[in-house]
């Protein structure tokens, strides 16, 4: 009898979260030079096992009944964001594209509309296990207060860690401006306090998994890996009992002479050669190929990378199809597909294919354009650098030239 009038209960939590809550999740965009891999690919778009942490997010959401829900992004990741996620059939997602910055408190104001009357969820895109709405909403409850800041258990340098979720009463639209940048942390919390309203602080029961920059992703996958018992795999084969913790997919190819230890996971089409040692937590994405008497601890490669033999990651995060070549050491760093020093090697490459242009055209040229050779060298070969320059960071010119 109790457990069917508790089934009852969380139906009609879920039933009734369609209609009383309003659902804000902040994208943002890309990082400009704190984070390699978020300066080329939003953090919304990181991989956990195979899909955008933004789509676990809302495939989240989707199952504890929420059907509405808006994604706030910069103008030029909008686009990005929904054609690279596949958004679940019960959910009505509206994006929304911040050609200005408007700040946290700004776009709550902005969801909001003209319905001022639920009140608002806010969470960051990129968070990996997402907490129980019910279990938000009761928090927000005991608090009394008109916002509540949901921390994270545990302390970084003596101080709770932020989630980045919100849970608001819709009595704070009252105090943002109409327009303009507002922010939650610096701006509407202050403002709140100021005209005698209460901010309340909870603290969550586990790690919320949110993350910016890959060393706190690559803590959250490691978290999320160890302390969750189901996890969103689609496939699990029979393993010897030395790999208990090791989720492989069907069309991965495992050496018989690799060794893995911890939990693991390997993606399709993985390739793990001979002599390897995988030490988990760790991810292999979707057609990596590691070579032979490699060794890689605690790390996630992304889809279509390359890990040469005899090499060693630790602590590593490694971009989609990056090549990390054979025989190197690499510790505690974020890999992106560019590899450093490739300006240098495109430079090298135009200066040669400039000498080899040159000499083709030395029997057509007069003796006074010959006198000028090394000039003319350089002008070319200058040229050629500064096309190769723009070819390899148009993308990222046209986001700073758009914004």
């Amino acid at each position: 009898m109790a457990e069917a009038m508790a089934r009852d209960t969380k139906l009609n939590n879920r039933m009734s979260h369609e209609h009383t809550i309003k659902i804000v999740v902040l994208a943002g965009g890309r990082d400009f030079g704190r984070c390699p891999l978020a300066s080329q690919l939003p953090t919304a778009l990181w991989p956990v096992a195979g899909k955008p942490v933004l789509e676990r997010l809302l495939n989240s959401l989707a199952g504890q009944g929420i059907k509405q829900v808006t994604v706030f992004a910069a103008s030029v990741t909008s686009l990005l964001l929904q054609q690279s996620i596949h958004i679940d059939s019960r959910l009505d997602v509206k994006f929304l594209e911040e050609s200005l910055p408007v700040g946290t408190a700004g776009c709550i104001r902005d969801a909001a509309g003209d319905k001022t009357d639920a009140p608002f969820l806010v969470f960051p895109a990129a968070i990996i296990s997402p907490p129980n709405i019910d279990a938000l909403l009761e928090a927000h409850r005991n608090g009394r207060s008109d916002l509540t800041v949901m921390l994270n258990p545990g302390q970084e340098n003596g101080q709770l860690m932020a989630s980045g979720i919100y849970v608001c009463n819709p009595a704070i639209l009252q105090y943002i401006p109409k327009e303009g940048y507002f922010d939650i942390k610096e701006g509407l919390i202050p403002e709140i306090l100021r005209c005698g309203k209460s901010v309340h602080a909870a603290v969550l029961p586990r790690h919320a998994g949110n993350f910016r920059d890959w060393r706190e992703y690559l803590y959250t996958i490691s978290n999320y890996i160890e302390n969750t018992p189901n996890l969103d795999v689609d496939f699990k084969l029979p393993q010897p009992p030395d790999r208990q913790m090791v989720w492989a997919a069907a069309s991965s190819k495992i050496n018989k002479d690799v060794r893995i230890y911890g939990p693991t996971i390997i993606m399709d089409g993985a390739i793990i050669s001979n002599g390897t040692v995988i030490i988990g937590p760790t991810i292999i994405g979707n057609n990596v190929t590691i070579g032979e008497n490699s060794i890689v601890v605690n790390s996630v490669i992304w889809d279509n990378a390359k890990v040469g033999s005899n090499c060693e990651l630790q602590r590593c995060v490694i971009d989609y199809g990056a090549v990390v070549r054979g025989g190197i050491t690499v510790k505690e760093k974020a890999i992106p597909f560019k590899p450093e020093g490739m300006l240098e090697g495109l430079a090298a490459s135009a200066v040669k294919i400039a000498e080899n242009q040159a000499n083709k055209l030395q029997a057509r040229l007069p003796d006074r354009v010959l006198s000028n050779k090394k000039n003319i060298l350089k002008f070319v070969a200058a040229g050629l650098i500064v096309a190769a320059f723009l070819w390899s960071y148009w993308p990222g010119i046209t986001d700073l030239w758009k914004i």
